[in-house]
């Protein structure tokens, strides 16, 4: 896999990037905070906070999305082969 470097905007060393992760505490919930770290002067840069609704979302977002790729998938072999599941369902009704 290639390695995407990052270039600091504070002291400019640049570095493979990294996502890290710090377990926030917010009232009753906790947060995860993404981010990146420059290994020369510490600078951090948040990419993202998640949370447990946040990261719920994303998994059914990522389940539509492949659902939505299947379905797809389904109507293309459909349109592909109409006549034989046409066919097939005229045998299954007693179509001669």
């Amino acid at each position: 896999m290639k390695t995407t470097n990052i270039i600091c905007d504070e002291c400019g060393k640049s570095f493979a990037l990294q996502l890290k992760t710090e377990l926030l505490e917010a009232g009753k919930e906790f947060i995860t905070r993404y981010f990146l770290k420059c290994p020369k002067c510490g600078e951090e840069y948040t990419s993202f906070y998640e949370n447990e609704k946040s990261k719920d979302l994303k998994e059914k977002i990522t389940r539509y999305q492949e659902m939505k790729i299947d379905k797809k998938i389904i109507n293309e072999y459909i349109e592909e082969n109409k006549t034989e599941i046409q066919r097939i369902t005229d045998v299954m009704n007693g179509v001669n």
